[in-house]
């Protein structure tokens, strides 16, 4: 992919902060129009299953981002310029057969018990709190499963198998995503659902800064390293 010749508002500080504002607005803008059919078709749909269709799109679009995150964060260190539509459009269509395979699932997994959390309520409290740690664990499962599916190719049981092996040998990494999603949950029951919309690209971006030693320790332990 081609890199422009010049940084959109210059070089300085103040050119840094102005291009790291304008990066995460586009990316931000480039999301939403990656998912704008998803959404509104969630939109017209009444709750139920069905809702599962325009939820597995959402995944290849996420895994774009990431992958425009963590190449932001590789080359923001050489201070290149960012990235464009191009990239984020590239990346979707790269990842977007091997996101559904883990994505679609876990959107299944996330509907079923949605709607079924009443019923488990009333059945058994202490189902209920095992039912919501296991949903929990499957989030940051497939939080991981994203983030190391951006950067790296592996199987999809070898990416399951990596997010699990990573939830429990990371605890600090692991609370600290679970600290986050309740942040965002905060913030979206005081203000409003539509609020993470705007913050998808930021969010992305401290998820990916915050797990890059997760990265890290990928590509040093279970990459083939060329000789």
């Amino acid at each position: 992919m081609n890199v422009r010749e010049s940084r959109e508002f210059g070089t300085g500080i103040f050119s840094d902060i102005t291009n790291g504002i304008y990066f995460f607005l586009m990316m931000n803008l480039y999301f939403i129009v990656g998912c704008i059919i998803p959404f509104v078709w969630l939109l017209l749909l009444e709750p139920s299953l069905s809702n599962l269709i325009p939820a597995s799109f959402l995944g290849p679009s996420l895994t774009a981002l990431c992958c425009c995150m963590i190449k932001y964060r590789e080359r923001n260190k050489e201070k290149e310029d960012s990235l464009t539509f191009s990239d984020f459009r590239y990346y979707y269509k790269r990842n977007f057969l091997d996101t559904l395979k883990f994505w679609t699932p876990f959107c299944m997994l996330f509907f079923i018990f949605t709607f079924s959390f009443d019923y488990y309520l009333a059945l058994n409290s202490k189902l209920t709190i095992i039912l919501l740690i296991l949903l929990s664990i499957s989030t940051i499962s497939i939080t991981y499963m994203l983030i190391i599916n951006a950067k790296f190719k592996f199987r999809t049981r070898d990416l399951l198998r990596l997010s699990l092996y990573y939830i429990c040998c990371k605890i600090k990494l692991t609370l600290g995503v679970l600290s986050i999603f309740f942040l965002i949950l905060v913030a979206m029951y005081f203000y409003s659902d539509f609020i993470i919309l705007f913050l998808f690209s930021p969010l992305c971006y401290l998820l990916v800064h915050y797990l890059n030693p997760i990265i890290e320790d990928i590509q040093e332990n279970f990459i083939q390293k060329e000789n």
